[in-house]
């Protein structure tokens, strides 16, 4: 905090109005708007409006979780960073505060661990007891815990209580804040604190806590900011909005809590995105396109030294990408992992069912269908309460869904029709309700896709039973709004139309139900009996009131159109996103790369690669031009990866090159499509690159010596989720015993039990199933990380064997 203020003073305020005008009537989306302008007097200005705005209700949360002033200050400083770094991509931009609350809960998580470490050394226990809250004398017996329960919250709750009970607005201010009615954030407060209530006495925490009382109290605002703090926070954010701006050196203490929070915030997307680069191989590996990354791209540069950084030193050798197991033994060693997950589910009930279906769907896949029917017979038998466990009308559900992936049409059927007698009935609680009507519209889909229209249809009638029950029934006044989407498209895909359009009228979301409409049709009907109610769709849409839910139906509304053939409607429907009056008041333009990537998906299945390749250039130009994308390395991450996945190596090297973070998880696709193609040379360059770009230092190549190992214990900054994505990149080069002395660095449980599961399944993948099998269990030390270890050789199996070359499956 050494920066010196320059806010907090009568010249600097009026300055303030002076470039923003009243600042009380601006949103915070129009603040973050005003921050990533470019101009510095406009971002200054802005983000000391937000700091003023949010600051004192974050500076409680940290004083409240931490005690200590200093660590508080800090944690204070690293929330705002954090908000300076992600400020282009919150997605509900004008109401910050939710998601101010729950970055600065996770960095004072951090910030304690570090707290914990240093005091152990710097004083007694009896003097860690000592530490007082500063004017808090009236917390509960632990701020921390109901700060973590508040954060539970799903965000429709979540929100109305920190602005209501941590900001100190009214209701009536909330709902203005968060565009809907007053009664509809009374009815969510109502519901908040029952849910707060039930946990916190389940933790042994006072109910009558005033955080839980039947009104907000009126003082629930904090007190307003120190001058100081306010002044030294936005020096050290501005030259993050604007590169002319003086830079303040950031304190090490507030660098290491933001590093380490921007670290963790894209861990969840890793169990969808980190076998990406897999998949990406196959194209390597079918086209024989990895001679392309020796090509000159368009700007002139070579696209390996692009993507890798040019000049990192060679691996030892490893194996990257070798040939899989013969056919006899791969049966084993999946019938193997088999065993060792009913052995998990017998000993701990109602925690294995994703496991063993994820094994027996790669079974099928491996021609072990006898093996593949008796192990989804055990992972039903699992879901159903079989071991003692309780019934689980989703994983029946996803039981019935891979029985119908890998054919076996007739178990299928019937396994979706136990899941819907297993459907609980209508209860108060608005979690199972609008779990159970998901449940219910996917088995409509899924029947529907089998053709067995009959019990789609019955499926169909309960569901719409059971939603309009749970409807009458729920205490939260939107409940329809949230369920109509899934509702329709069930009715589309059944082909009562007349029903699905119904659902559209008189919710808020009517749009996403628009195109949730047409995209069920144009995926349950053929081209010709699909066109006309897409279109009617299409035409409806476009008489709505144009909200943030009609920028879905739009992103689904451009897929549909684009599979029945109407590339031009579609790209229509694409650049109506974020053109009209949105609810929220935001640039939601930001749906656009996403609607283009669905087309371009489209046009690949399709047999359309060159449209699917221009179509993905769109993309990246768009964003490119965007004044507030251009920084977003999430939107070229998804082009970049498509754009590998469909060949166009050139350009997606261009889309790497542009991204300013977060390049170890594509440079690592990208080495993995070069050793699938043959050129480890290559590929071992872009692995220490990728390598470097998880957390190494550039000039210090990974190795398998202890050198990785030394640096992972040895960075401060290096997060638990920064050690899992090294971990798995590590695995991915062919080093398995420096991925594993990773692994071994993560205290966080699941942290280090999902690390192992990326390890195991990134060298099942390259063909080492046999070493991945014995380095999952030899290293598991719980069930929990057994189970994963299991799950990520099946899901490591399975990307290899989806691959449509023999050469790539091992024959």
């Amino acid at each position: 905090m050494a920066a010196k203020s320059m806010t907090g003073s009568v010249p600097g305020r009026l300055n303030i109005l002076a470039t923003l005008g009243v600042a009380g009537a601006l949103t915070d989306g129009e603040l973050l708007r005003f921050c990533l302008g470019g101009d510095e007097a406009g971002a200054r200005a802005a983000f000391t409006v937000l700091v003023e705005r949010h600051g004192p209700m974050v500076r409680k949360v940290c004083r409240q979780a931490l005690g200590d002033s200093h660590d508080a200050d800090d944690a204070f400083q690293a929330t705002f960073l954090v908000l300076v770094r992600k400020a282009d991509s919150v997605r509900k931009a004008d109401s910050v505060a939710s998601w101010l609350h729950g970055v600065a809960l996770h960095v004072c998580r951090r910030a304690r661990e570090v707290a914990i470490r240093r005091r152990d050394h710097e004083r007694k226990a009896a003097e860690m007891r000592a530490l007082a809250y500063d004017h808090e004398t009236d917390r509960p017996a632990s701020w921390a815990e109901l700060h973590a329960e508040i954060a539970r919250l799903p965000p429709r709750y979540r929100e109305p209580v920190v602005l209501c009970y941590l900001e100190g607005l009214s209701t009536a201010a909330a709902a203005q804040r968060l565009r809907c009615p007053q009664g509809t954030i009374q009815s969510r407060l109502s519901r908040a604190r029952d849910r707060l209530r039930e946990k916190l006495n389940l933790r042994g925490l006072a109910p009558e806590s005033v955080l839980i009382s039947e009104e907000p109290p009126r003082s629930a605002g904090t007190t307003a900011m120190p001058g100081a703090l306010l002044g030294a926070t936005v020096e050290l954010a501005v030259p993050h909005f604007v590169s002319s701006a003086v830079a303040t050196a950031v304190p090490a203490s507030v660098s290491s809590l933001t590093q380490g929070m921007l670290g963790t915030m894209y861990w969840p997307d890793l169990r969808t995105r980190g076998l990406g680069g897999l998949a990406i191989a196959a194209v390597a590996v079918t086209t024989g396109v990895a001679v392309a990354y020796q090509d000159e791209i368009e700007t002139g540069v070579n696209a390996s030294q692009v993507a890798t950084g040019g000049a990192a030193k060679s691996a030892p050798p490893a194996v990257l990408f070798g040939p899989l197991p013969p056919r006899e033994e791969l049966h084993r060693l999946l019938r193997q992992a088999a065993s060792e997950a009913i052995a998990i589910a017998r000993a701990e009930p109602q925690t294995s069912s994703r496991c063993l279906t994820t094994i027996a769907k790669v079974q099928a896949r491996a021609d072990d269908r006898d093996r593949a029917r008796s192990t989804f017979a055990e992972a039903l038998k699992e879901a159903e309460g079989g071991y003692g466990g309780a019934v689980d009308p989703w994983n029946i559900w996803r039981v019935g869904h891979y029985q119908a992936e890998a054919g076996f049409k007739e178990q299928a059927l019937a396994t979706l029709q136990r899941a819907v007698k297993a459907m609980p009935g209508v209860s108060g609680d608005y979690d199972e309700g609008s779990r159970t009507i998901r449940t219910l519209a996917a088995a409509v889909q899924e029947q529907s896709s089998m053709e067995a229209r009959e019990e789609a249809r019955k499926t169909a009638d309960v569901l719409i039973h059971f939603s309009e029950k749970f409807f009458e029934s729920s205490p939260i006044a939107d409940s329809r709004d949230w369920s109509a989407p899934e509702v329709a498209s069930a009715l589309a895909g059944v082909g009562d139309f007349d029903a699905a359009f119904r659902w559209s009228q008189g919710v808020e979301s009517g749009g996403h139900v628009l195109g949730a409409i047409a995209l069920a049709a144009s995926k349950s009907l053929d081209r010709e009996a699909a066109r006309p109610f897409v279109r009617e769709a299409a035409e409806r849409l476009g008489k709505l009131r144009w909200a943030d839910e009609t920028n879905i139906g739009l992103s689904d509304l451009a897929e549909a159109e684009a599979r029945i053939g109407e590339l031009d409607a579609a790209r229509r429907s694409v650049d109506a996103i974020g053109e009209g009056p949105s609810r929220v008041k935001d640039d939601l333009t930001d749906g656009r790369p996403y609607a283009f990537l669905r087309i371009a998906a489209v046009q690949h299945h399709a047999g359309d690669m060159a449209g699917a390749k221009a179509t993905l250039r769109t993309a990246f130009r768009f964003v490119m031009d965007h004044p507030r994308m251009r920084r977003r390395d999430d939107c070229y991450l998804q082009i970049a990866g498509a754009q590998l996945r469909y060949g166009d190596i050139a350009f997606a090297t261009r889309s790497i090159a542009a991204m300013h973070n977060r390049r170890c998880e594509i440079l690592a696709s990208l080495a993995l499509a070069q050793a699938a193609g043959g050129d480890d040379a290559t590929a071992r360059v872009t692995f220490a690159n990728a390598l470097a770009a998880a957390g190494l230092s550039a000039k210090q190549p990974p190795s398998p010596a202890p050198d990785v190992v030394g640096d992972a214990e040895g960075n401060p900054n290096l997060s638990a989720a920064e050690r899992g994505e090294l971990a798995r990149i590590q695995a991915m080069a062919g080093d398995c015993s420096g991925a594993l002395s990773t692994v071994r660095t993560i205290d966080d449980r699941l942290y280090k039990a999902f690390a192992l599961e990326q390890v195991v399944s990134a060298r099942a993948a390259a063909g080492d199933v046999a070493a991945a099998m014995r380095l999952g269990l030899d290293e598991a030390k719980t069930p929990d990380e057994r189970r994963s270890a299991l799950e990520g050789l099946a899901a490591g199996l399975d990307v290899r064997l989806s691959l449509p070359s023999p050469r790539a499956r091992g024959e």
